[in-house]
């Protein structure tokens, strides 16, 4: 009987440990699988900035200096075929008189003209007579003309009677008139005698 009761103590006992070891287990089990403690995303975070985004931010703003510049870049040569011409007296002197070259701006679009037309009478067969007008002064600055403005060149007939005979062309029929920097000519009906000291002004604006 002693025995029994010995044997009964000692399962008691053995149990009991069981169940111990069993709670340590599981305890150390939740320690292993439990989630650790993550940082709390700031509320507001602070953008990264690259040195693209920097370079970017520090580019200049055009200012209206460069605008004009562009604007004026995409301004074009006003060209014969933009142009229409006429003539218009001017001021006359001893000796000589003068009429203006008109060149107006027929298309509607901005375009510019520099310095000298190029300026010949010719006949009714379209030849040249004499020379064609000499350059008199300095080439001017450039004009600007917006559609339907012009701008005129000044040039001096010399009065024949002044001349030998013989010395000055036939009557012309036409004036030939070449827009600066241009090949193609523009036409006008005109009545002169080519002289020496037939010229041509640089164009202003009319």
């Amino acid at each position: 009987m002693a025995t029994n009761k010995a044997s009964a103590i000692t399962s008691k006992n053995t149990i009991i440990i069981t169940v111990g070891s069993l709670i340590v287990l599981a305890v150390c089990a939740a320690a292993i699988y439990m989630p650790r403690h993550q940082p709390t995303p700031s509320a507001n975070p602070t953008p990264s900035t690259s040195p693209a985004a920097s370079a970017s931010s520090n580019a200049p703003a055009p200012t209206p200096a460069n605008q004009a510049s562009t604007t004026a870049a995409s301004i074009v040569r006003c060209q014969s075929m933009d142009l229409t011409a006429s003539i218009s007296a001017a001021n006359g002197a001893a000796g000589t008189s003068y009429q203006n070259v008109v060149l107006t701006n027929h298309t509607n679009h901005t375009c510019t003209v520099t310095g000298f037309p190029g300026i010949s009478l010719v006949d009714a067969g379209n030849n040249v007579l004499g020379q064609p007008a000499t350059r008199n002064g300095a080439a001017g600055a450039t004009v600007t003309l917006a559609p339907n403005t012009s701008a005129a060149a000044t040039i001096a007939l010399p009065n024949p009677a002044n001349f030998a005979s013989g010395t000055c062309s036939a009557m012309s029929t036409n004036l030939r008139i070449y827009p600066p920097d241009d090949t193609t000519w523009l036409s006008l009906a005109f009545k002169a005698q080519w002289c020496p000291g037939f010229s041509v002004e640089t164009l202003v604006k009319n």
